[in-house]
């Protein structure tokens, strides 16, 4: 438990400079660029999180299994060398689709009305697709209860966004640039977490990097019966997910799509707290399946999670409006029923997330993963039907109502059966 409470700590410590630093890089894009700017930001941010091509199932096939068999195992090690494959290769595609959509100018295209300049987004998910393997330094942290490492050095993602845009105004720099940060950002913390993952845990990402280009020489470890269902979900949770903002982009205006972004922006930090907190659970339960023991008790987890989760809600509730207000120098009005609606999906997230970390085990995947497919057309399609008819809210409403009924439900029966039939349960 003491990693839960470090992650918690961590989380909460890194409340303060993540949320300043945001809220400032919010306000300083609307003030000096206008509303239109901020929309491309808030786009480019959902198009980096759609993009299903930066884990693949390696990180978690490294989380699993480093948490099973240590850091200085020879399995460990090959699992590693079969991530940075997976991903090297996953970057060099997401690289090479980004220049080609460039040269055609189809960006624009594909993101809609609030797309920033073709050139620049193109340039922005090149970036991007570079931030692949290092971003496996958060697994090894993970998988050893150093979470809250990761949690840390991500704070600086929201830091240097703000220091960026800040300095593009300060400079008087091209103010298209904009749209390039989040992902300069996320390169830099990247890296700086795979570095440190190596130094702090001992887990070797010299030697993995080294041997991974000679694949007869050094054969990396098979990994299908995890990799797969969590690759598949990974394909399929952002489409299903967090494609709303270019639905609100297509089907609605900048004004419904800047008020969608800034009260997620808002309910954001909370959102991190449940993930920070929910993730270590994952090597709980890898670690006491290899004991042959059950693992924590859900129902007092979940419990903590709610109550925890239902405070600091309410109290955004009641701030988000007049926030939104400071934020946008009055432009935006984000009312009660938005931010009342976004605490409610992430009340629903605090149940689901530690849900999700005690199904990390290949028969617990392909649960998730066939779940998580079945919600892609479900969500887009009332996504688009109720965005078009409530604007903001209407996504949210979409995503609650079809997260209970397609995940949340079947995830509970199949615990509650796998729990009272007392069958061991495979790590791998």
């Amino acid at each position: 438990m003491r990693a839960i409470v470090y992650s918690v700590l961590a989380r909460v410590l890194g409340f303060i400079p993540q949320g300043i630093a945001t809220l400032v890089a919010s306000h300083l894009i609307i003030k000096h660029y206008g509303v239109d700017a901020f929309s491309s930001y808030a786009l480019i941010v959902s198009v980096m999180l759609l993009i299903p091509l930066n884990n693949l199932g390696a990180g978690a096939s490294v989380t699993q299994a480093v948490a099973a068999h240590g850091v200085d195992d020879e399995k460990s090690l090959r699992t590693g060398i079969t991530a940075v494959r997976v991903l090297g290769v996953s970057g060099l595609v997401v690289t090479a689709v980004s220049l080609v959509l460039g040269l055609l100018d189809l960006w624009p295209t594909l993101l809609g009305n609030s797309s920033g300049a073709n050139a620049f987004v193109a340039a922005a998910i090149i970036v991007y697709g570079l931030s692949f393997v290092p971003g496996l330094g958060q697994a090894v942290f993970l998988a050893t209860g150093r979470n809250h490492f990761t949690i840390t050095i991500q704070v600086f993602i929201s830091v240097l966004g703000a220091l960026f845009v800040y300095l593009v105004h300060a400079l008087d720099l091209d103010s298209r640039l904009i749209v390039v940060i989040p992902s300069a950002a996320v390169l830099l913390v990247n890296w700086s977490t795979f570095a440190i993952s190596q130094r702090v845990t001992g887990f070797s990402w010299a030697t993995a990097l080294a041997r991974a280009p000679f694949r007869s020489r050094y054969p990396g470890e098979r990994v299908r019966s995890l990799a797969i269902p969590m690759l598949i979900t990974s394909l399929a949770l952002p489409l299903a997910f967090l494609s709303d903002r270019i639905v609100l982009s297509q089907v609605s205006d900048d004004v419904q799509l800047s008020r969608y972004a800034l009260v997620l922006q808002l309910f954001a930090p909370v959102t991190g707290l449940i993930v920070a907190t929910a993730q270590p659970l994952w090597p709980m339960f890898t670690r006491a399946r290899v004991e042959g023991k059950a693992g924590p008790a859900m129902k007092l987890v979940i419990g903590g999670f709610l109550s925890g989760t239902l405070v600091v809600s309410a109290t955004l509730v009641l701030l988000a409006d007049p926030i939104g207000k400071a934020i946008s120098n009055d432009k935006i009005a984000l009312g009660y029923g938005l931010p009342a609606l976004a605490a409610s999906v992430t009340l629903l997230q605090a149940v689901a997330m530690p849900m999700a970390m005690s199904l990390v085990d290949p028969k617990g995947a392909r649960l998730v993963a066939f779940t998580t497919v079945l919600t892609v057309p479900l969500n887009l399609f009332f996504s688009v039907m109720l965005a078009e008819e409530w604007g903001a809210p209407g996504p949210l409403v979409a995503m609650m109502s079809v997260s209970v009924v397609v995940q949340l439900i079947p995830w509970i029966i199949f615990s509650v059966r796998r729990s009272r039939s007392g069958e061991a349960i495979a790590v791998l």
